[in-house]
């Protein structure tokens, strides 16, 4: 059992691997979704701008998780 002062840190650790676990599903997702649509332009460049999207979340994300890591030890 985490004591009380890595309870918080244990918190931000599961709701970041929950996050990426998302983004990487979607990233996913989309890739599949670009093999059917791939002569529709437009839903081509529609599904390439949420991946993209995804992907600069998931930066920030980790980028979050790393600062927050640091201010923790």
């Amino acid at each position: 059992m985490a004591d009380s002062a890595g309870y918080p840190r244990n918190e931000v650790l599961i709701q970041f691997v929950h996050d990426v676990k998302h983004i990487l599903h979607m990233a996913g997702l989309g890739m599949e979704i670009l093999k059917s649509v791939r002569d529709d332009d437009a839903r081509f460049a529609e599904i390439c701008a949420v991946v993209e999207r995804e992907h600069r979340e998931s930066l920030r994300l980790l980028n979050e998780y790393l600062v927050q890591r640091e201010g923790c030890e």
